[in-house]
């Protein structure tokens, strides 16, 4: 899998959210969608706080799940970062959520 479906998949996520790109856009505070369609068709791919952020809202709380079959393409910049904070004591997550808002 490369970065291209890996970001579909998380399109198919935000549709599980019944979530439009504009919807998404709005919570990031972005003047249009196109940032997110980037994002969903693999033309650009969001940071590593925006990244979590987008994790949060879509409810995904295992992202292994979604890159276990990834090569090396992907980002593996994400899964470190998704698993230093799964792996952090529920403390130090809930001081993640507040400093990010989410």
């Amino acid at each position: 899998m490369n970065n291209k479906e890996f970001f579909q998949k998380i399109a198919v996520c935000r549709k599980a959210c019944r979530l439009t790109q504009q919807q998404v856009a709005d919570y990031f505070g972005y003047k249009n969608k196109s940032t997110i369609a980037n994002w969903e068709i693999g033309n650009s791919q969001p940071d590593n706080i925006t990244f979590l952020k987008l994790c949060s809202l879509y409810g995904i709380e295992d992202v292994y799940t979604l890159i276990k079959d990834t090569d090396e393409d992907f980002p593996s910049n994400y899964y470190a970062v998704i698993t230093a904070y799964r792996d952090a004591s529920p403390e130090i997550q809930s001081a993640i959520n507040r400093i990010l808002q989410i």
